[in-house]
């Protein structure tokens, strides 16, 4: 008889351990889907630091953000892909007001998840003068929050402005007009 009551006693424990393991579980498992999903779901905005980067440019050679802090402002715009009629139109416009920029003391720096030989097809016929940066596994599109477009993992056209000390001082954002980027980010440096 005791020896009975003494194997539902630990049958007992058993049951309550493995119930206060799960709830355990439960519990690291909830915090941990919290805290990514929060920490992703955060978007960057003006008065943050622009993330860090360097990515290889259309000709093989890298290109490090940290080179242009505390040098001059930066003009980083992500586009969709290489050779589709907005974003051809965008990188365009980019660059004939490139001198424009220049002018202001601005880098401009394009970025978007196509190859590096897709990128120097692009710029060739297009005869692109400034860095077009190619974002392996769409690493500093998520470090910028930037969204892919619906069902495909290309990003959403986002243009980021920063000051000579890397803080974001402007966000635009408009898939529909890419001309809009353009004319925001001089206007903005104009003022800067």
């Amino acid at each position: 008889m005791e020896n009975s009551i003494i194997k539902l006693k630990n049958r007992q424990l058993k049951t309550i351990n493995n119930y206060k393991m799960k709830i355990k579980l439960y519990l690291v498992f909830t915090f941990l889907a919290f805290f990514i999903i929060n920490s992703y779901s955060q978007q960057i905005t003006v008065g943050t630091r622009m993330p860090q980067f360097e990515l290889m440019d259309q000709h093989g050679e890298y290109f490090n953000s940290l080179d242009y802090i505390n040098k001059q402002p930066m003009v980083v715009f992500f586009y969709t892909e290489d050779a589709s009629p907005i974003c051809t139109k965008e990188v365009l416009t980019f660059n004939e007001n490139l001198e424009e920029f220049e002018k202001l003391g601005a880098v401009v720096i394009g970025i978007n998840p196509a190859t590096i030989i897709s990128h120097r097809k692009f710029v060739v016929k297009l005869q692109i003068k400034y860095p077009i940066l190619f974002d392996r596994n769409n690493q500093i599109q998520k470090n910028f929050r930037i969204p892919n477009v619906k069902k495909t993992k290309l990003p959403q056209r986002f243009t980021f402005i920063m000051d000579k000390k890397g803080i974001i001082q402007k966000i635009v954002h408009r898939d529909d007009n890419a001309e809009v980027h353009i004319i925001e980010a001089l206007k903005f440096l104009k003022d800067l």
